[in-house]
């Protein structure tokens, strides 16, 4: 959990941005690091905008170190740029797909239900949305076995 002090700083450095907006991504990039830190290489692609907040609140090292710390693995969690091609390359498409997906419902249980404005933060739930044709309530009842959820025109 963000300490208020540590938020306030990563506030500061977006002041064109709507705070409530930030307090979104700043919640979400929490939880993303919350489950990322039991599972260094999966791979879950944020938003570019909520990148831009984890970015930022790496910078701020002591703060951010001190916060992994925290974190349900107490380790640190490193940034690696790195695209979907290269990481399905790296530990096979099958993998790597159902990485992308097998996370959803860790989500879930750990935080609730995907709301709108959680959801936009995250570059999976877009694409789902938007090309698979899922919507939130689905996405939200996905158990981790994702070839019985996906509508069948995604498989043609």
């Amino acid at each position: 959990m963000l300490s208020s002090e540590y938020q306030s700083l990563i506030l500061e450095r977006f002041p064109e941005s709507e705070h409530p907006r930030i307090l979104v991504q700043l919640r979400e990039v929490d939880r993303f690091l919350t489950l990322t830190s039991t599972h260094q290489r999966r791979f879950i692609p944020l938003t570019e905008e909520a990148d831009l907040i984890w970015h930022e609140m790496i910078v701020q090292t002591r703060r951010y170190a001190a916060y992994c710390e925290a974190l349900p693995s107490g380790g640190f969690v490193h940034h690696e740029s790195i695209g979907f091609e290269d990481y399905a390359s790296e530990v096979g498409v099958e993998r790597a797909v159902r990485g992308l997906l097998e996370w959803i419902p860790e989500y879930v249980h750990t935080f609730g239900a995907f709301t709108e404005e959680a959801a936009e933060h995250w570059a999976i739930l877009r694409f789902l949305r938007e090309v698979v044709g899922l919507d939130l309530p689905a996405i939200n009842r996905l158990t981790g076995d994702a070839e019985h959820h996906v509508p069948p025109a995604a498989h043609a």
